[in-house]
């Protein structure tokens, strides 16, 4: 499903509890999980970043990964252990630390690695806020092409510490659909998270009301039309699902909601049927490769408030650049005046400043 994930952490609890879901979407014997943390230098523009400092930082953070690294391999074997399916020999879980600004790091990450799964939480070491997503998670899930599973942290009962780490449950999964190929490239996820973890699978597509142009009042014989065009699509949707839901195991439950706003009926109906996790695609019928998601996908991933799966149906190649992306790239370098390290003998086992991936061309100021 998915052999080579990425989970960015942050030090948090909350950033932490990214790795409870990997754990369930993934089994005992698959996929590869790359533990990144990037850390931040903390000099002011104008400041010389202190090798020393730098070093301990780096050093603190990897310990972190260490500790990290530790409870998901042991929760690992006992997920192995509770489903009699021993996990390898060797469980490939790696820890990168790189320094600069954080949501690049990861991006570069990502796609340098060939990751095929980002698992981010949708909040850090920043704490909880009144927005949904911070901009770290905001930046990353945008710009990145990839599949992103998407942790809504503070409905996460597994806020774990390092040794806690317990595999998420998911109960009701649903699966919006729109009767496009492109929406459809979730089913065999959707389908196999639902075995796993002995869920229920929903296969929900929204009927729109369709919209007469009429200035004055609509008359009976509109009602009427506008009720003839519901009833048809609403028998097509239903043969439709009926149809997929025959090709899935565990026969799915299918519903087709009917609203002048499928979204809005979409989040109702989480909410009426207390689903866990939303597995759906980047794009949908109407989805251009101009925009990294359709319309429907990007109301989930801000206003949302369950765990989100989105499966990337496109490679992030083919996903066009926005024009500040493309100026970015343009400027990288002429704009960006080097950082620079004061100069002072090392303190003894600290001598290597490079062992972390310190890359000397960060920006100097450092956003989040």
């Amino acid at each position: 499903m998915f052999e080579k994930i990425l989970v960015p952490v942050d030090g948090s609890a909350l950033a932490a509890s990214a790795l409870s879901h990997v754990l369930a979407v993934t089994t005992p014997q698959d996929a590869s999980v790359t533990v990144l943390r990037v850390v931040e230098p903390t000099a002011a523009a104008t400041s010389m970043i202190n090798p020393i400092d730098w070093q301990l930082q780096c050093s603190e953070a990897s310990l972190y990964l260490d500790e990290l690294v530790a409870g998901y391999t042991h929760a690992k074997e006992c997920q192995g252990e509770a489903t009699e399916k021993p996990a390898t020999d060797d469980i490939v879980v790696e820890k990168v630390v790189q320094g600069g600004p954080v949501a690049d790091r990861i991006l570069e990450q990502a796609r340098e690695q060939g990751h095929n799964l980002i698992v981010i939480s949708s909040h850090g070491q920043g704490g909880l806020s009144g927005w949904n997503v911070s901009s770290v998670a905001n930046k990353v899930i945008n710009r990145s092409g990839i599949s992103i599973l998407l942790v809504r942290s503070y409905k996460s009962a597994e806020n774990p510490t390092a040794g806690e780490i317990k595999p998420a449950q998911y109960r009701r999964i649903m699966a919006p659909l729109d009767g496009s190929l492109r929406s459809e490239y979730v089913l065999p996820v959707a389908a196999r998270l639902a075995q796993q973890h002995n869920a229920e699978l929903f296969l929900v597509h929204g009927v729109v009301m369709p919209e007469l142009f009429q200035q004055a009042p609509l008359g009976s014989e509109h009602r009427a039309l506008i009720e003839k065009v519901v009833e048809y699509n609403k028998r097509q949707a239903e043969s439709y699902l009926q149809g997929l839901s025959q090709r899935i195991s565990g026969l799915p439950k299918t519903y087709v909601l009917t609203s002048d706003d499928v979204a809005e009926s979409l989040h109702r109906f989480i909410d009426e049927h207390n689903i866990d996790l939303v597995v759906l695609s980047a794009h949908g019928r109407s989805g251009k490769h101009a925009w990294p998601y359709g319309s429907v996908t990007s109301g989930f991933i801000t206003y949302g408030t369950t765990h989100l799966l989105i499966v990337q149906d496109l490679p992030w190649q083919q996903i066009e650049e926005t024009s500040a992306e493309q100026a970015t790239q343009e400027n990288k370098l002429a704009n960006i005046p080097p950082v620079h390290i004061q100069s002072t003998t090392p303190a003894k086992g600290l001598s290597n400043i490079n062992a972390f991936a310190f890359r000397p061309n960060y920006s100097r100021t450092y956003s989040a």
